[in-house]
C-alpha cells in the first residue's frame, strides 16, 4: 500500500490526497487527543507565571481558596472543596478584583481557547462546575485570560472518609484532608526538592542562513573550491522556506518554558514577524574566533556555540527544519541534576572497510574512532537528529582536550574530511563523565520534505498522534528522479506545520 502511495508523491494528486487526509482527521480526534486538564500538558514562560502571580497572591486570601502542588513550567491552580464551591464563586464576583471565566471541559480546551466572562452564579454553574463539564477560571481584569494569563481552579470532592480527592493529577498528592490539617501538606509541597524538576534555564540555539542572499552567495562561491565536497556545499543545505519561523512558533507553542532562544546567523536577520520580539540575533563575528570566520561548516559553527556571551549553561542546539507537535517538559532533554538525556535511533554507522562512503559517513567514523582512542563510550548508533542537549563547560573541557581536532574542524570552511561532530563527542564526554546518559523513548518522526517516495510518511501524520519531535530535512543525496518540485515541498511544509498547530 505504502509503494502504491508513494508513487502519488510529487504528482498532480499530491495536494488532493492530504487535503483528504486533513478532511479525515476529526474523525480520529477523540482517540488522538490528549484527555489531561490543559492546565497539566501545557507549559508556560517564566514571564507569563511572574505576571500571575498578584492575580494568585490575592486570590489565596480567601481562606476557602488553596494553592496546588505543580512542576515550576506549569501554572499553579487554586482549588476548592465542592461543598464551598458557591460561597467562593459569589465571592469572587463580589469582593475579587478579576474576572471569573467559564468554558466547556474538552480535549481540546487550551489556554488560548474562547473563555467567557461568568456573568452571575447559578445553580447551573456550580452544578456543572462540580460535576467536571464546566471548568472555570481566574484572571486580572479585562484580560480574557489572553496570552495565557488565568489561573484555572480545581473543584476538589470530598469523601466519606473526610479527605478531599483531586481532579487532575499534581504530580505530589492525590488527596488532601478536607479541614486545616491540609495545610502541613500544602507547606510540603512548597519546599520539597522535587527529583522531577528541571531547577534552571535552558536555552535554545539555532543554526540558520538564508541560502538565497546575493551578499551571501557571493560570499559563499569566493571561498568554495571546485572540488568541494558536494554534500558540504550542497545549495539544499543552505536553503531556507521560512522553516525558521514555523519551528519557533511551534517550540513556542508546545515549550513555552524556554528561557532565551537564540538565532545565529551570518551577517543577516530572518523574518520572524510576531515573534521577534523573542528571539536574540548573534552574528558569527559575535563568538567565533576571527581565524575560523568566514564559515560554511555548521561542524565549525556548533563547535563554538558554547562561546556565545550569556548563553544559559544548558541549552539546546537544533536546526530550523526541527518542528514540536506535542506539548512537552524540560526534563525531556535534562533531568534534575542538569545532565543530558541524549537518545539514539536504530540507525548504525557503515563499517570502517566499507567502500564508496559517503562525506557524512566518513566524518561519523572519525568523530567515533577519536572518541574510542581516548577512553570514552561510544557506540555506532546515529544520534536522533532533533534538538541537542548540550552543557557549555563539557564543551569547554572537549576543547580542551580534543584542541586540535577541534581546531581542525573550525579551519574546513565547508564540511569536510578530517572533521569532527561535536555533539556526537559531547555525547560521548557526557555519558562517559556522568554528565548525560541515554534517556528513554520520545516520539519522533524523521521525514524527507523534498522526496516524493516521502508522502505516505506525510499522510501517516493525520493518522496518529503527531510526534513530540519532527524532522522535516531536505536531503541532498537523492535520486534525481525522487526529487520532488520546490513548489510540493513548500506545499508540504504549509500543511505539516499546520497539522502540528492544531488542537490534538
Amino acid at each position: 500500500m505504502k509503494s502504491l502511495v508513494a508513487k502519488f508523491g510529487g504528482t498532480r494528486l499530491e495536494p488532493t490526497l492530504l487535503r483528504l487526509a486533513a478532511g479525515v482527521l476529526p474523525l480520529f480526534q477523540k482517540s488522538l487527543n490528549d484527555p489531561r486538564p490543559f492546565w497539566t500538558r501545557e507549559g508556560v514562560s517564566e514571564q507569563q507565571k511572574k505576571a500571575l502571580e498578584p492575580l494568585r497572591a490575592s486570590l489565596l486570601k480567601c481562606e476557602q481558596l488553596f494553592p496546588v502542588p505543580a512542576h515550576s513550567w506549569l501554572v499553579e491552580p487554586v482549588a476548592v472543596s465542592s461543598k464551598d464551591l458557591e460561597s467562593v464563586l459569589r465571592w469572587a464576583m463580589e469582593v475579587a478584583d478579576c474576572d471569573l471565566l467559564s468554558a466547556m471541559s474538552k480535549p481540546t480546551l487550551s489556554f488560548d481557547t474562547d473563555w467567557s466572562i461568568v456573568g452571575e452564579i447559578s445553580s447551573n454553574v456550580v452544578k456543572q462546575a462540580t460535576s467536571g463539564r464546566l471548568q472555570l477560571a481566574f484572571a486580572p481584569k479585562a484580560t480574557y485570560g489572553t496570552k495565557r494569563r488565568l489561573i484555572p481552579l480545581e473543584v476538589w470532592k470530598q469523601t466519606t472518609r473526610g479527605n478531599l480527592v483531586t481532579p487532575a493529577w499534581n504530580g505530589i498528592f492525590a488527596d488532601l484532608a478536607a479541614d486545616d490539617a491540609k495545610l502541613q501538606d500544602l507547606e510540603f509541597a512548597a519546599s520539597i526538592n522535587n527529583l522531577y524538576e528541571v531547577p534552571f534555564k535552558i536555552d535554545v540555539v539555532y543554526l540558520w542562513v538564508d541560502g538565497s542572499d546575493p551578499k551571501w552567495l557571493a560570499k559563499k562561491s569566493l571561498h568554495q573550491r571546485e572540488n568541494e565536497s558536494s554534500h558540504g556545499a550542497s545549495a539544499s543545505r543552505f536553503v531556507s522556506r521560512n522553516e525558521l519561523y514555523f519551528s519557533i512558533r511551534s517550540l513556542l507553542q508546545h515549550a513555552a518554558w524556554v528561557n532565551r532562544i537564540w538565532v545565529v546567523t551570518d551577517g543577516q536577520v530572518p523574518e520572524l514577524g510576531e515573534l521577534a520580539e523573542r528571539v536574540s540575533v548573534i552574528d558569527h563575528r559575535d563568538f567565533i574566533p576571527s581565524e575560523y570566520l568566514p564559515t560554511f561548516n555548521s561542524h565549525a559553527i556548533t563547535a563554538n556555540l558554547h562561546r556565545i556571551p550569556g548563553l544559559s549553561e544548558h541549552f539546546l542546539y537544533l536546526n530550523d527544519d526541527i518542528f514540536f507537535g506535542r506539548n512537552l517538559h524540560p526534563g525531556i532533554w535534562f533531568d534534575t541534576l542538569g545532565r543530558s538525556v541524549i537518545r539514539y535511533t536504530r540507525t548504525v554507522m557503515s563499517g570502517m572497510s566499507s567502500k564508496s562512503k559517503d562525506l557524512i559517513q566518513d566524518i561519523r567514523q572519525d568523530t567515533v574512532l577519536l572518541a574510542h582512542g581516548r577512553g570514552l563510550k561510544t557506540t555506532t548508533r546515529s544520534i536522533q537528529h532533533g534538538p541537542h542537549p548540550l552543557q557549555k563547560k563539557l564543551m569547554e573541557k572537549l576543547w580542551a582536550e580534543f584542541g586540535s581536532e577541534f581546531d581542525r574542524t573550525c579551519r574546513n570552511k565547508f564540511r569536510s574530511r578530517g572533521d569532527i561532530v561535536p555533539e556526537w563527542m559531547h555525547n560521548f564526554a557526557a555519558i562517559t563523565s556522568g554528565r548525560g546518559f541515554v534517556g528513554g523513548k520520545l516520539t519522533y518522526n524523521y521525514i524527507v520534505i523534498n522526496a516524493k517516495s516521502s508522502l505516505p510518511r506525510i499522510l501517516g501524520l493525520y493518522f496518529r498522534r503527531v510526534p513530540s519531535v519532527l524532522c522535516l530535512n531536505d536531503v541532498s543525496e537523492l535520486n534525481p528522479s525522487d526529487v520532488a518540485h520546490e513548489s510540493v515541498v513548500e506545499n508540504r511544509l504549509r500543511v505539516i506545520t499546520k497539522l502540528l498547530e492544531s488542537d490534538r
